[in-house]
């Protein structure tokens, strides 16, 4: 496989379009299906905007297609397409706020027990 015909192949299994691709990497819409070759800004945009494709595997046959990503936040998100990818910093950004009212609840509860406890004691 052409590298070209790897990264059709990796947007197919990621259900991302060759359009959604080219606007991405700031690439003519035809760039995938024309004859142009890739240069080293195309492939720092490509690595910056799809982390888990293997750049290993489109250059030089090394490896899978698609790296193997096993770091995870707290909130199962996956920590390098956290770094490039802005939904998910919007993702994280709300389940880390939800987590914060789920412990300011919690703390809440925790005081008002301690209130419950004193005034019983004082009984």
């Amino acid at each position: 496989m052409t590298p070209k015909e790897k990264i059709i192949k990796y947007l197919k299994i990621k259900k991302i379009s060759q359009d959604k691709f080219s606007r991405t990497c700031n690439v003519a819409s035809g760039f995938l299906r024309q004859g142009k070759s890739f240069n080293i800004e195309l492939v720092k945009k490509i690595r910056d905007n799809y982390p888990d494709l293997n750049l290993n595997n489109i250059l030089f046959d090394e490896g899978d297609l698609i790296k193997n990503t096993t770091k995870t936040t707290f909130y199962g998100v996956n920590e390098e397409s956290a770094i490039y990818n802005s939904s998910y910093k919007k993702e994280l950004i709300e389940l880390q706020n939800k987590h914060i009212k789920l412990h300011e609840a919690f703390v809440e509860s925790l005081e008002e027990i301690k209130r419950l406890n004193l005034k019983n004691n004082n009984l």
